[in-house]
């Protein structure tokens, strides 16, 4: 499940086009189905544990996937690390955050994301669209793709939606 929030550029499906800016998120509950949502897998502990250790000639036994190494983000190695300058980015999307996937978050789901359009940001004269997630074709970083073409937004996303939960 992606991780949608302020901030990131929203774009048109040929991504020729700037929509706006995420301005908010209102969140919907989320229902819970068998099977539902991903797994992880890899270097999770359940993956890790139950691995057969390997055996030294001299009798000295060592797990195959036991790190070593001091964990740390890449981004901290430089050239420039940036998280110092606000860049929440390396944080969001680390192995403790489940890399932004929201797999152990709280038990909503995004229904709409607010949208300021244009690029100059005139507060309450440029009223928000209301995009629902389901026409949301890609997420991949600070960009969000819609399933439509800028002239022809639907009326509906300019009509606030009745959600209880907002963020």
């Amino acid at each position: 499940m992606p991780t949608y929030r302020r901030g990131m550029d929203v774009f048109t499906a040929d991504q020729e086009q700037y929509i706006g800016t995420v301005t908010r998120v209102l969140w919907g509950r989320r229902e819970r189905s068998i099977g539902a949502g991903a797994e992880e897998t890899g270097s999770s502990a359940s993956a890790v544990e139950g691995n057969p250790e390997l055996v030294h000639e001299e009798g000295a036994r060592v797990s195959p996937t036991e790190h070593l190494a001091p964990r740390q983000l890449g981004e901290e190695m430089g050239p420039v690390p940036t998280i110092a300058f606000g860049n929440t980015g390396p944080e969001e999307q680390s192995a403790a955050q489940h890399y932004a996937t929201g797999l152990h978050g709280p038990e909503r789901k995004a229904e709409y994301l607010v949208v300021r359009p244009g690029r100059i940001n005139l507060g309450i004269l440029t009223p928000p669209l209301w995009v629902p997630v389901a026409a949301v074709r890609s997420v991949s970083m600070e960009r969000v793709v819609v399933d439509v073409e800028r002239d022809a937004v639907p009326i509906s996303w300019r009509v606030p939606p009745a959600l209880s939960a907002e963020r």
